[in-house]
């Protein structure tokens, strides 16, 4: 489980940095520019709305992702289905399975944040962890050492610099769901993501960190660390 000062290495690390410009933006952008509502799986796919992909490479693209659209759908259509009950079953699953990843969702209520917003965050783990069981690939453990460093890469990118950015860089940056290794589930989280900071009225400092872990759960499933998963 995550350490007192690992939480509060991170606490600082958000607090004394700048506003998160790069994932404002991002959240801001018209849903077309980032990625668009697959009608036959009711989840959205990056740059089909935009014309980037043609069908014949989004099924490559799909085929080299290890959670693919049809996995996440069916993901979400299993968690949309669970009584209470089996989501506490769920969670008691990651605790043994993934347990620094359920530990970054519960550590949001130390940075004050209340224990209805945490539950935006828990659902996405709830979904995250079905699609990884789904996928066909075994994770090892994802470890403390690992959370941070895709913490450290996720603050590089989140994190504005001192000049403006410009138009080419915003492009760059709109662009990083198509790059990403998981990238229909980056774009799924970020559609989430905009969804819930849609439907509050005012914009919480604590909305912050909720943003930060969400996101970072992608990264760590995502990103290869010692031991990375094998083939079931």
């Amino acid at each position: 489980m995550l350490s007192s000062s690992s939480c509060s290495k991170i606490q600082g690390h958000v607090a004394d940095n700048k506003p998160c410009q790069p994932l404002s933006q991002l959240l801001s952008q018209p849903l077309g520019k980032v990625q668009a509502a697959n009608s036959n799986h009711g989840i959205c796919r990056p740059g089909r709305a935009a014309g980037i992909l043609d069908p014949a490479k989004q099924e490559l693209d799909s085929a080299m992702c290890r959670i693919t659209p049809k996995t996440l759908a069916d993901a979400i259509h299993e968690l949309n289905g669970m009584s209470v009950g089996d989501q506490k079953l769920l969670t008691d699953e990651i605790f043994r399975a993934q347990p620094n990843l359920l530990a970054s969702v519960l550590v949001l209520s130390s940075f004050d944040v209340h224990v209805s917003r945490i539950e935006f965050a828990l659902r996405l783990l709830l979904l995250i962890f079905l699609s990884m069981k789904r996928s066909g690939h075994t994770w090892p453990i994802i470890t403390e050492d690992h959370q941070a460093e895709c913490f450290k890469a996720l603050t590089d990118w989140m994190f504005d610099s001192e000049k403006p950015k410009t138009a080419h860089e915003l492009r760059v940056e709109a662009q990083r769901s198509l790059k990403h290794p998981e990238k229909y589930l980056f774009a799924h989280v970020l559609s989430e993501a905009r969804g819930y900071m849609a439907r509050r009225p005012t914009a919480l400092e604590s909305d912050k960190f909720i943003m930060f872990a969400v996101f970072n759960l992608v990264e760590c499933i995502a990103r290869p660390q010692s031991g990375e998963l094998t083939k079931r």
